[in-house]
């Protein structure tokens, strides 16, 4: 995806039905229902994510809310 090289992000985590991966191998095959944990800047992060959903199909994201109620 180039969330490090496009975002200044990192995946620091991965859970699906089966298992909780902390600190993923950056060559880790995802699967349709895995659920990414990235640290990053938020707005260059959500960036990228629409622009992957618009080349390759629907990515569904959520940000925890800043101290001011923002997403």
């Amino acid at each position: 995806t180039g969330l490090r090289e496009n975002a200044n992000a990192l995946v620091v985590g991965i859970e699906n039905k089966s298992q909780r991966i902390l600190n993923p191998e950056s060559d880790m095959t995802l699967k349709e229902d895995d659920v990414l944990f990235i640290v990053g800047n938020k707005t260059r992060v959500k960036t990228l994510l629409r622009r992957h959903d618009a080349r390759e199909g629907t990515v569904e994201f959520s940000m925890p809310k800043d101290k001011t109620g923002q997403g």
